[in-house]
């Protein structure tokens, strides 16, 4: 028996992959934190608090008030766990003192979200914009498709999977000015 791992774009780039091997390729989705119509999904959030409680102490590192200090982080990860665990790190780096502050954590999702909002291009709006609408695989040709590909290989876009297949905008990268500005006129 053998797991075959490739990166999710390439699912989008080659229509018949599953037919070079035994089956169709799965997909290993995020956390669900949330609907895909925005309603909480407070399981998610417990299994991602669980994972970093088994590394951090929690009430340590974060104090008292989770929602102020440790929570906004998992919402700022969109239950892509490498991101939870990278705002955790940088904030350990760079906390003076512990419990951190709400100050502080506002400081590194920010910091982060900046880098996102760095890699997306101009021409990635009108795609961006259809899958916060949609919450599916964009319709279109294969510069499109390829686009998609390249948004979620940048993790800009994220995939999820609860009885079907769902995308959604990262969202630090909802955050990004230039989106917010893209899906208020999408929205008018």
């Amino acid at each position: 028996h053998a797991i075959y791992t490739f990166p999710l774009w390439l699912r989008f780039r080659i229509a018949p992959l599953g037919a070079l091997y035994d089956r169709e390729p799965q997909i290993l989705p995020m956390v669900k934190i949330g609907e895909p119509d925005g309603r909480a999904y407070p399981a998610g959030v417990a299994k991602l608090t669980e994972m970093v409680a088994k590394r951090v102490d929690l009430p340590r590192v974060f104090g008292a008030a989770l929602e102020e200090t440790f929570l906004p982080l998992v919402a700022a990860s969109g239950g892509y766990p490498r991101d939870l665990l990278r705002m955790v790190r940088e904030l350990l780096y760079q906390a003076r003192s512990f419990p951190v502050t709400p100050a502080e954590t506002q400081r590194i999702i920010s910091r982060i979200a900046e880098s996102y909002a760095q890699t997306i291009r101009n021409a990635d709006l009108p795609l961006l914009a259809e899958i916060d609408e949609t919450h599916g695989i964009p319709q279109g040709d294969g510069p499109s498709m390829a686009a998609f590909g390249r948004l979620l290989e940048q993790w800009l876009v994220l995939a999820y999977r609860n009885g079907h297949e769902w995308y959604d905008l990262h969202p630090l990268v909802r955050r990004a000015p230039s989106v917010q500005k893209r899906l208020a006129a999408e929205r008018a």
